[in-house]
């Protein structure tokens, strides 16, 4: 495996490359994968940035002003809400923090890891990806570091580019819409996962693309997809996530939270494989 420092379109990257495939990662913009690619099959599975450029968001920010693309990392909630943390009244912005945060960078032989002390609330994240064969694999780590549990939504914000054909593979089960038109959806599977494994399947590109995860950890498969109704774009995501639904004020009401306590490390695996399909 190579690693080297490299650009993507306006911003400094690292890339990750093998004989199989290819990832570009953004530092500065959240640890942002911004490209994974097969290169015997020359397929992109990432949604690519609409803008002519990447521009560095604020703590809080709105996440759909900035580039809603590729692969970032949800934590410690989707929805902006105002969570009580002890004594505290946090506000939690728009599809978490992490996204924003410049994160600091190790490169070693076998892989990159990425790492940020949040100044919202006590944990420090760190993220470590490698390549193996024909997947993309990585490690995420949330530590506590103060006194005081506080609840979170975690989920790989995977954003695919839509294509004509594609099928996704999905455990059977009943769905919750929180948003449903001809051009835009959102659901999760009512029930708790019993496998950690996912995917999306193209039948025209001839290669397909599966998410392997412990479903103990994330219990929860969400689905996003918009067809031109959010900003135009046409992409979606299947999201396998540690709460149920998209807040963890609506993930309590429903008894399906997930909390790190003091002093705790979450450790989450998560891969990506592509394969060439007949």
């Amino acid at each position: 495996m190579l690693i080297y420092d490299g650009r993507y379109q306006n911003a400094d990257a690292v890339i990750l490359e093998n004989e199989q495939i290819r990832t570009v990662l953004l530092p500065r913009f959240g640890g942002k994968i911004v490209s994974l690619y097969h290169k015997a099959n020359r397929f992109e599975l990432l949604f690519q940035n609409p803008k002519p450029q990447f521009t560095p968001a604020f703590i809080g920010a709105s996440f759909a002003a900035y580039e809603a693309c590729g692969f970032d990392d949800v934590f410690p909630s989707v929805e902006a809400e105002v969570v009580s943390v002890g004594r505290e009244r946090i506000t939690y912005p728009d599809h978490g923090e992490l996204w924003s945060h410049e994160m600091k960078t190790n490169i070693k032989a076998d892989g990159v890891s990425l790492s940020m002390q949040s100044t919202l609330l006590p944990y420090r994240f760190m993220k470590t990806v490698t390549l193996f064969g024909d997947a993309l694999q990585i490690r995420y780590q949330f530590t506590h570091t103060g006194d005081v549990a506080f609840p979170y939504v975690f989920f790989p914000h995977c954003l695919v580019a839509a294509r004509k054909g594609m099928q996704l593979s999905i455990p059977a089960g009943q769905k919750k819409y929180l948003i449903k038109t001809a051009d835009m959806e959102k659901w999760y599977l009512i029930h708790p996962l019993k496998t950690g494994n996912c995917g999306y399947v193209f039948p025209n590109e001839k290669i397909s693309a599966f998410f392997q995860f412990s479903y103990h950890q994330l219990p929860y498969l969400g689905f996003w997809r918009t067809a031109g109704g959010f900003r135009g774009d046409h992409n979606c995501a299947l999201e396998p996530a540690s709460a149920y639904y998209d807040s963890v004020t609506i993930a309590a009401q429903n008894n399906r939270e997930s909390i790190l306590k003091p002093k705790e490390t979450l450790d989450i695996p998560f891969s990506i494989t592509m394969k060439a399909t007949d």
